[in-house]
């Protein structure tokens, strides 16, 4: 079940994975598709605005050329004006009109209030020369004359308010494509945004005049050009607010009399027609003065509608591109100032959505999902295949352990059965004398040798397996050197049965300045080392160590022969690492050593117990050494062991070692040269 819990935890956990991933990729490609969009909107739009302002100064500077070609044909402005109509007007607007992507262009003299009633009879005059004027042009309900609109009616302009202001502005030559078109003597002063207009262009000289400036020529010919304000012309009122631009004109004698003025429409939807592209949709075009606002949708490169007010989506500003369209000279000398700016619509980021992001969302989705399913199916087999196994181990490690045990038992009663045999035969030898006794007794012997090496096979086998299992300690605080004075004890006699010199030296190693003994001492017997030395243990098992020590000196005495020598050196090191914990309570470093029956108990490290066991026996390669500790390695076992022995046994030791935390190594200078085993347990101190 917990098995099972942390498999769903973990799956969870990958769809988690798979879930935010996806959701991240996707984020992060729908914001890739949105800086896409926005960088080629940026792109067309930057164009879009330059060609725009472009557009105005083209308009600007083809009025101005009008207002130089007329100030040059009436030179004198006290001689000529205001009673003038420029020569060639149809053709000089007409190529302008071309160049400055105009939809026309008027001319408009100054009128003074006292000129009026002579200038409107040059006019008629004019327009009677006019073949192809009709015979009603400048005729309106209330008859002859210069006009305003009062009350949505035409009206003559004579009256009192014309008095008051002063002069005025009729069109006297205007729209080539209408003939006699019927805004002619229209006065432009009478209105209010173009009078604000007029006004503001003759403030504007009388503001350089009052300069002192003595050169006229040091200003530009566009000097106090401008723009009204948004305002309705009946022939545009369909396609939106316009503006009407506006150019004075000074006679080339008297450059600081404004006697007329060039006018002309600027249609703002014609503007941004002719910057956009057929194929462009989505567009809030915002034009902005210092006092309305207006939006135009453009859509397939067409002004679609327009609104009053700015009315762009808020969620596209980052998007917006601006640029003024009225040059800052101009707005210094009085000219409005006029803002456009351009913002996409849901329709233009739309063109640039695809399903990308989705379809790669989902397939990156069904990949991870892919690979969690081909993970689950890996572990559901691979776990199969495992508890397959494992069955199979276990079988087998219970046949071993049942056949094992099943040999052991009847061997260990033919064991004792041979002793009893063995020692009744010493006796009955003891009375005879004749090699036929003897001879039986040898062979006695040597099928008693052949059974204990049988049963020690066994014994291997099963520690084994117990081994590979992890074998459990019974740990208790051992008493090492009594441990190997009793492994020496029990070894005496086989050495000297095959007159083998077998010697022990105690050691001990101590680079404590405080200690109260020799640093060196070098003794033949354990219970003459120091009482401090003899009282230090190692946490183990002491069965197996007894083991281990046993292993070690079995293999030395196999593998030397008669009139050899085992030196075994066992020595005390107090040089350690501090890995410990310092408890409360303790003025020492101390570990938590946990016994066999389950107390727990606190002792010192006091660095550690060191044993060598070195023989002249037949010796070891370096690649033998690198062989040694493997399972089942046995090395010429016909000729050096009788063809006895498991190859378990330095396995199974160095395996019981390791969990003694201790350490075993094997050293040989080559063949026929003697091997040497060093083990290294940790010693402990017990406070009290």
């Amino acid at each position: 079940r917990a098995i099972l819990r942390s498999k769903m935890t973990f799956f969870s956990f990958l769809l988690t994975i798979a879930a935010v991933t996806s959701g991240l990729l996707y984020s992060w490609l729908k914001t890739t598709e949105s800086q896409f969009a926005k960088d080629q909107f940026q792109s067309i739009a930057q164009r879009a605005v330059l060609d725009s302002a472009e557009v105005v100064s083209r308009k600007r500077l083809s009025m101005a050329t009008m207002s130089t070609m007329i100030s040059e044909q009436f030179r004198s402005g006290e001689r000529d004006w205001p009673e003038v109509a420029v020569v060639g007007y149809d053709r000089i607007v007409d190529m302008l009109a071309r160049t400055g992507s105009h939809t026309n262009m008027g001319f408009a003299p100054i009128v003074k209030v006292d000129e009026q009633q002579e200038w409107e009879d040059f006019a008629y005059d004019y327009f009677h020369s006019r073949h192809d004027f009709p015979d009603t042009t400048g005729i309106n309900s209330f008859g002859k004359g210069i006009w305003r609109i009062q009350n949505g009616t035409r009206v003559h302009d004579n009256d009192g308010s014309t008095a008051n202001r002063q002069i005025l502005t009729p069109i006297i030559q205007c729209c080539i494509d209408n003939p006699g078109d019927r805004i002619l003597l229209f006065n432009l002063h009478s209105e209010p945004s173009r009078r604000r207009t007029i006004d503001g262009i003759r403030s504007c000289m009388k503001t350089i005049q009052a300069k002192d400036v003595e050169d006229r020529e040091s200003y530009s010919n566009y000097a106090c050009g401008s723009m009204t304000e948004f305002v309705n012309i009946v022939r545009f009122k369909t396609r939106g607010p316009a503006s009407v631009m506006f150019q004075p004109i000074y006679p080339a004698d008297d450059p600081w009399e404004m006697s007329g003025l060039v006018l002309s429409p600027m249609a703002w939807d014609e503007v941004f027609e002719s910057v956009f592209s057929s194929n462009m949709d989505g567009v809030h075009a915002v034009l902005e003065s210092e006092t309305r606002a207006f939006t135009y949708t453009i859509m397939d490169g067409h002004v679609e509608s327009f609104q009053e007010g700015d009315i762009h989506q808020t969620k596209y500003d980052a998007f917006g591109v601006s640029a003024k369209l009225t040059w800052d000279d101009l707005h210094e000398l009085g000219a409005p100032m006029y803002k456009l700016s351009l913002y996409p619509t849901d329709e233009f980021v739309k063109s640039y959505s695809t399903n990308n992001p989705r379809n790669a969302t989902i397939i990156a989705l069904s990949v991870i999902v892919f690979i969690t399913i081909l993970f689950l199916l890996y572990d559901y087999f691979v776990r199969r295949e495992f508890l397959e196994r494992h069955q199979l181990l276990e079988a087998k490690r219970r046949f071993i352990q049942f056949v094992s045990h099943e040999v052991r038992t009847p061997l260990n009663a033919v064991l004792m059965g041979l002793s009893i045999i063995e020692a009744e035969m010493e006796v009955e030898c003891d009375g005879h004398e004749g090699d036929r006794s003897a001879d039986r007794l040898d062979l006695l012997r040597d099928i008693q040798t052949s059974t204990e090496s049988a049963v020690d096979v066994l014994n291997d086998v099963l520690l084994y397996d117990k081994i590979e299992s992890s074998i459990k300690l019974d740990i208790s605080m051992v008493p090492i050197w009594q441990v190997v004075e009793r492994m020496l004890s029990e070894f005496k006699h086989p050495a000297a049965r095959r007159n083998v010199n077998l010697r022990a030296m105690y050691e001990t190693s101590i680079t404590d300045d405080s200690c109260v003994y020799d640093a060196g001492l070098r003794v033949k017997n354990a219970h003459d080392l120091p009482e401090d030395v003899q009282c230090l243990r190692v946490a183990g098992d002491a069965s197996r160590i007894a083991q281990v020590l046993r292993n070690l000196l079995s293999n030395a005495l196999k593998f030397t022969s008669t009139d050899g020598l085992i030196l075994v050196t066992a020595s005390y090191h107090n040089i350690q690492e501090r890995k410990s914990v310092h408890w409360k309570g303790s003025s020492d470093w101390a570990e938590k050593i946990i016994l066999h029956n389950g107390q727990e108990m606190l002792a010192t490290p006091s660095g550690h117990f060191q044993l060598i066991v070195q023989d002249s026996g037949v010796g070891m390669t370096e690649d033998q050494i690198s062989q040694l500790f493997g399972e089942g390695v046995q090395f010429n076992a016909n000729t050096l062991q009788a063809g006895k022995g498991s190859g378990l046994g330095l396995f199974i030791a160095k395996g019981l070692v390791e969990q003694h935390k201790g350490t075993l190594v094997a050293t040989s200078e080559g063949l026929d040269k003697g091997a040497a085993f060093t083990l290294k347990l940790p010693l402990y101190h017990i406070p009290g």
